[in-house]
C-alpha cells in the first residue's frame, strides 16, 4: 500500500530587490518565494500555472507590476508543432555533422548569441546561496531506454523510387535575378533550371502552359510536410563521422555529477561569465540536482544527457508532470557553440514530450519557462509555435501572436482582454490554510488558537495563500516553526 503524498512548504517573506540575471541591473528584480521541503508533481503543476517556476528546491514568482524584466509563464502545444525554416537550418547542420563531420564554426558568435537564449537565475540576497536548503529526499533509480542517433529506420523498397538524371541537360536562359554566383543565388538558379526541365518534359508531352501550371501546383500542394521526427531522424550513411547518445536519468542519479559539474563550470564561465570560484560543487547540486518533486511512477526531475562520441556535450534539466514536460534548465559545451545546441535540444524536448504524448494524452505541453519579451535572447521561443503566454492576472493561455503586440506598447499586460475575467483559483480564507506545526496537520485558524499568532504571521500566510492560489493553499502544508 503506497503512503500518502503530500507537500510541505516554507514561505519566505520578503520583497527586496535583488540582481537580474537578464538586464544586469543590481536592485530591480523582484519575487516572492517558497522553499519546497517535499512537493507533489500535482501540486507543481499547479504553481506553474500560476506563474510559479522552480529553481533547485525553492520556487519563485516574479512580481510582475514592480520587477525590471516581466517573465511571462510560455508553453508550447507539441501536437502541433511545426518546425519554423530557422529550426529545420539548426537541424540540417546538426545532420550534416553527426553524418559527414561538416563543421561551421566561422558562424559568427553574435549571431548565435542573438538566437540561443541563456537562462539565468539569481536569488535574492535573504535566501543566500551558501546556505541555501538541500532536501534529503532521494529519487527512486529507474531504467530507460537510450536513444541512438545511428538507428536508421528500413525504408521498404516499394517505397523507393528510382530517378535517372539525363547526363545531358539542355541549355536554357536563366534569368539575371538568379545569375549571380555563390552561395543562396546559387541554390535559386539550380532551383529554377529544375523547374524548368519539369515544364520542358510537360510542353513535349503536349499541354499547355496553363495546364502545365495548373499541374504542378497541384502536385505542390501534395508535396508531404516533413515533421519534427523526420529531421531529427534522418537517415545517415553506413559509417556516419559521429555518433550521438541521449540518456534520460533522474536528476539524483549516480555516476554522472562529476561529468555534469565539470560541463555546468564551463558553460557557467564561458556564457554567464561567472569566476570560476563562484562554482563550488555545493552551488551546482543545489541549483540543477536537487529537486523537491516527488517521484511518482514516471513523474519527477530527470537529466537529458547528450553524449557525442562517449563525450558529454549537453544536459538538459526537465520535470515531467500530469500534464507537461517542464523545462528547467539547459547547458552545454561551448565549444560546440556553433551547433546551436540550446535549440537543438529544445526541439529534441519537444520529441520527447510527443513521444510521452501518444502513451500518456494528458502530457500535452512543453513548457518552456518564462518568456521575457525586452529580453533579445528570449525572441527564439516566440519561434515554438503553437505556443500561449499566461495571464499575470487571471492565469488563463493566450496564443504568443496575440500577446506580442501588447507586450511592444507595454513590458507588463494583463494579457486577457475580457475585464470581466477572474482567477478562478483566487486565495481562500486565512483561516483554512492548511499548516504542519510539530508534525501535526491542522488548519491555520488551529494553530492561531495553539501558537497565538502575530498579525504580522498572519498578513504573510494570507500572502501566501493569494501567490499559491486556493488549491494549494488547502491542499498544500505550510510548515510552521
Amino acid at each position: 500500500m503506497s503512503r500518502e503524498r503530500y507537500s510541505i512548504v516554507e514561505y519566505l517573506p520578503g520583497e527586496s530587490g535583488h540582481s537580474c540575471g537578464y538586464c544586469r541591473s543590481k536592485s530591480s528584480s523582484y519575487s516572492n518565494w517558497i522553499w519546497a521541503k517535499i512537493m507533489t508533481v500535482d501540486d507543481y503543476q499547479a504553481l506553474i500555472d500560476r506563474s510559479w517556476r522552480r529553481c533547485g528546491v525553492y520556487c519563485y514568482k516574479p512580481i510582475m507590476t514592480t520587477t525590471c524584466c516581466p517573465m511571462y509563464t510560455i508553453k508550447c502545444a507539441v501536437k502541433d508543432f511545426r518546425v519554423s525554416k530557422s529550426q529545420k537550418k539548426i537541424l540540417k547542420r546538426f545532420h550534416n555533422f553527426l553524418a559527414y563531420g561538416v563543421e561551421n564554426k566561422n558562424i559568427k558568435r553574435s549571431l548565435l548569441n542573438k538566437t540561443e537564449f541563456v537562462q539565468s537565475v539569481d536569488l535574492p540576497e535573504h535566501i543566500s546561496k551558501e546556505d541555501s536548503k538541500t532536501n534529503s529526499f532521494e529519487a527512486a533509480q529507474l531504467k530507460f531506454d537510450t536513444v541512438d542517433s545511428n538507428k536508421i529506420s528500413q525504408l521498404k523498397s516499394d517505397d523507393l523510387k528510382k530517378v535517372e538524371i539525363a547526363n545531358k541537360v539542355s541549355k536554357m536562359e536563366v534569368p539575371a535575378s538568379v545569375q549571380s554566383k555563390g552561395g543562396k543565388s546559387h541554390q535559386m538558379k539550380a532551383k529554377y533550371l529544375r523547374i524548368e526541365r519539369k515544364k520542358q518534359k510537360l510542353r513535349n508531352q503536349g499541354l499547355s502552359e496553363k495546364e502545365i501550371e495548373e499541374r504542378m501546383l497541384a502536385k505542390k500542394k501534395k508535396c508531404i510536410i516533413k515533421t519534427l521526427e523526420d529531421y531529427l531522424n534522418e537517415t545517415q550513411p553506413k559509417n556516419p563521422a559521429h555518433k550521438l547518445e541521449i540518456k534520460l536519468v533522474r536528476s539524483r542519479s549516480r555516476g554522472y555529477e562529476a561529468e555534469t559539474f565539470e560541463l555546468y563550470k564551463r558553460y557557467q564561465i564561458s556564457v554567464h561569465n561567472d569566476p570560476p570560484e563562484k562554482l563550488s560543487f555545493q552551488s551546482f547540486y543545489r541549483f540543477l540536482v536537487d529537486s523537491p518533486l516527488e517521484p511518482e511512477q514516471f513523474y519527477g526531475s530527470y537529466h537529458q544527457q547528450y553524449w557525442l562520441d562517449g563525450k558529454l556535450i549537453a544536459v538538459g534539466v526537465v520535470d515531467i508532470l500530469p500534464k507537461c514536460v517542464s523545462s528547467v534548465y539547459f547547458l552545454y559545451d561551448p565549444e560546440y557553440l556553433w551547433l546551436s545546441l540550446g535549440t537543438y535540444g529544445a526541439l529534441r524536448e519537444i520529441e520527447f514530450v510527443r513521444k510521452l504524448t501518444s502513451q500518456h494524452p494528458s502530457i500535452e505541453y512543453y513548457y518552456m519557462g518564462y518568456y521575457i519579451h525586452s529580453c533579445v535572447k528570449m525572441k527564439y521561443k516566440a519561434a515554438f509555435r503553437p505556443s500561449y503566454l499566461l495571464c499575470p492576472e487571471v492565469y488563463t493561455w493566450h496564443p504568443i501572436q496575440s500577446c506580442l503586440p501588447k507586450l511592444d506598447k507595454s513590458k507588463y499586460s494583463r494579457l486577457n482582454e475580457d475585464p470581466s475575467a477572474k482567477d478562478e483559483n483566487a486565495s481562500i480564507a486565512v483561516g483554512e490554510v492548511s499548516v504542519v506545526y510539530n508534525n501535526y496537520v491542522m488548519p491555520f485558524s488551529g494553530y492561531c488558537k495553539l501558537a497565538k499568532c502575530r498579525q504580522e504571521e498572519i498578513r504573510n500566510v494570507e500572502k501566501y495563500a493569494s501567490l499559491v492560489g486556493s488549491v494549494c493553499a488547502g491542499r498544500m502544508y505550510l510548515d510552521r516553526p
